[in-house]
């Protein structure tokens, strides 16, 4: 059970990093900041969705385990 919430702590930090910095360096070339603004907005709860989801599917698992 450990194992499977560090690795999802991991794989979120990760999957966070990669897609909203490298967007992030992407949208700042625009002319424009909408595309920044809505990245910045939805940055936290699509972070929050993926952990609990995660959460969600290692605790099913725990179960199953058990």
């Amino acid at each position: 059970m450990l194992r499977s919430l560090v690795l999802t702590v991991v794989g979120a930090t990760l999957l966070y990093e990669l897609v909203f910095y490298t967007l992030r360096t992407v949208f700042r070339q625009y002319e424009r900041d909408l595309a920044l603004v809505t990245l910045n907005v939805s940055a936290n709860p699509a972070l929050s969705a993926f952990i609990l989801t995660s959460l969600k599917v290692t605790f099913d698992n725990l179960k199953l385990e058990i």
